[in-house]
């Protein structure tokens, strides 16, 4: 056809077109929001087409198709039709007219008709979605790249959800959205606008968009999403699964269609007849059907099969993955708990013991599950006893791993509290319900004194050097001689510094717009009824200057403000432009 693609073309396999499509299809609300067309798309699937086709006005045309699909499965009930596109000749005879390609062939009709039916089910999956208020999800799949497999993660987040933010900004109605991998900054998320709830103890957040696709850099680290209010971290979203922990665990990915979805990283079973899985070094496999097997450059592997996998670390632990399983995975069993909103080794940790939800497996499974911590059998009556770094297993009788975690354990009601220094008191730390604790700071620039009284301590603190650190390492120990858990903390400094990304003072007050990303300004006082700062950011350049200030609360507490989402309304800025800080 003139202008366009041959039918033969498009239908043929080989040729990659008609895949374009359906994952066109598949992630069509990803631009959801404006930020992306369906072009733009479609572009990170292209590699698909034939060179000469990796054009924008492919782009454009597959586009049109799509959306067009799009609109007929949202205007029309397609839903169990068994030829969607003689149903739409009934229901509107003139629907063909709109479509980007002529449907005067008999197998033009029918690919369509498979289009159709494959819209009506992305259509019918997101509505299912919405249904779900409140819920924020997190999926993993492989793109291939051209060093190896690299790890996206697919991220959902509700169109409205009520969080509870700290009561300092609850007034604030405009969030910068941000996630991050561990302490690092990953990918800035855009805006979301909150209003307060009738009960005043939460805010209803509105986010505007719903759909992330986040390239991974750290996997073993958790993903979060931060949200900041004038660069104050007012809420932090975890997503349960994020770490893939490659160096320890192995990784399950299933074949879906043309694609590879990470399923689990302990005994899993699944319906698909193919999967790959990347395992640690010293694990030994054995499988009775084909198998594929991969070595990487840091000694691990990759390992592709096509029927039952049996796994052993090291150390003894068990794993099985069940191919072409009759029914899919109900699901596996979670941990829930209070989670410590503090910076740490390891990442996640619990106030007091977090219990075992095996609410998604199935009855027998749950009355058979062993509980392990660091290796011991873990019952009702040690429970309540494990503090410190804990390496949590749960295993079915057969000794296969079904939950492997690593977190760590504080006594219930532990809090942190930070103390700048005054004229009469030095800076200190005040740690509450710490007695089942050993407490240390480990900074040779800092010296320290620990007092302890009843169940809290308090930790003087003595910077060695002229100016004190930006931030300390506190360890925690339990009396026990479990591993410690490492705090790392902002110093309560007295005043305002300016904080590099690589979390060190500096006395730099000039930058261009690019460098601001991962800076911070670090807020605390000593005064007992906190105190108002100002941050003044000016535009200098040839055309003149312009400023803005902003004004944040701050107590004994350090604030940290990223200045990355500092709402900068300044005009484009090209060379010679450059934000100054006062």
């Amino acid at each position: 056809m003139e202008g366009g693609l041959p039918w033969p073309l498009v239908q043929s396999e080989s040729h990659g077109f008609g895949r374009v499509v359906r994952k066109g299809l598949k992630y069509f609300y990803r631009t959801e929001g404006g930020l992306r067309t369906t072009a733009d798309l479609l572009a990170d699937f292209e590699q698909e087409l034939p060179q000469t086709f990796r054009t924008l006005e492919t782009r454009q045309l597959l586009a049109g198709i799509i959306e067009q699909l799009m609109f007929l499965a949202t205007r029309y009930e397609l839903r169990g039709k068994a030829d969607p596109a003689q149903y739409l000749d009934e229901a509107n005879p003139q629907w063909w007219r709109d479509f980007p390609l002529p449907l005067d062939e008999g197998n033009a009709r029918r690919l369509i008709s498979e289009w159709l039916r494959d819209a009506s089910r992305r259509r019918a999956e997101r509505e299912a979605e919405r249904a779900e208020v409140g819920r924020f999800s997190c999926a993993h799949r492989l793109i291939e790249r051209p060093g190896g497999w690299r790890i996206r993660s697919e991220v959902t987040i509700p169109r409205e959800a009520r969080l509870p933010v700290d009561p300092l900004v609850a007034n604030t109605t405009r969030f910068e959205l941000a996630f991050f991998e561990g302490d690092r900054l990953l990918a800035r998320a855009g805006t979301a606008y909150g209003q307060q709830s009738d009960d005043q103890s939460a805010l209803s957040v509105r986010f505007l968009r719903t759909q992330f696709s986040i390239d991974r850099a750290h996997s073993c680290d958790e993903l979060t999403l931060r949200l900041l209010a004038n660069g104050r971290l007012a809420h932090t979203v975890r997503f349960e699964q994020s770490a893939l922990d490659e160096q320890e665990l192995p990784l399950v990915f299933e074949c879906r269609g043309d694609e590879w979805w990470f399923v689990a990283s302990v005994s899993c079973s699944t319906t698909s007849g193919r999967v790959r899985v990347h395992i640690p070094e010293r694990f030994n496999y054995s499988c009775e059907g084909a198998l594929g097997v991969r070595e990487n450059t840091d000694g691990t592997l990759w390992l592709e099969a096509t029927d039952d996998l049996h796994l052993t670390s090291d150390t003894g632990d068990r794993y099985t993955i069940v191919l072409k399983s009759s029914q899919e995975q109900n699901g596996q069993p979670t941990l829930k708990g209070h989670v410590a909103h503090y910076e740490s080794v390891p990442q996640v940790v619990y106030l007091g013991w977090p219990t075992l939800d095996a609410s998604n497996v199935t009855e027998e499974s749950r009355v058979h599950l062993q509980e392990f911590a660091n290796r011991r059998p873990l019952t009702r009556a040690n429970g309540g006893e494990q503090l410190g770094s804990i390496r949590y297993f749960a295993k079915n009788p057969l000794g296969e791993i079904l939950l492997q975690r690593r977190f760590g354990v504080v006594p219930a009601g532990f809090a942190i509290q930070t103390f700048p220094a005054s004229s009469s008191k030095p800076a200190r730390l005040v740690l509450k319900n710490a007695r089942p604790l050993d407490l240390q700071v480990i900074d040779s620039t800092i010296k320290s004194r620990v007092e302890v009284s009843d169940q809290d301590a308090t930790i003087t603190l003595e910077p060695l050097g002229d100016e004190p650190p930006s931030f300390l390492t506190l360890e925690a120990r339990p009396h026990s001689g479990a591993a410690p858990i490492q705090f790392r903390l902002t110093y309560p400094y007295h005043g305002a510094r300016l904080l590099g990304s690589d979390g060190a003072p500096i006395t730099r007050r000039n930058f261009t717009l690019a460098e601001l990303l991962g800076l911070r300004v670090a807020l605390s006082t000593s005064a007992a009824n906190g105190a108002e700062f100002c941050l003044q950011l000016e535009l200098a350049s040839r055309d003149g200057r312009c400023a803005r200030h902003y004004f944040v609360r701050a107590g004994n507490t350090p604030v940290l403000l990223s200045l990355f989402s500092r709402p900068l309304k300044y005009p484009s800025t090209g060379l010679g432009r450059f934000p100054q800080m006062a």
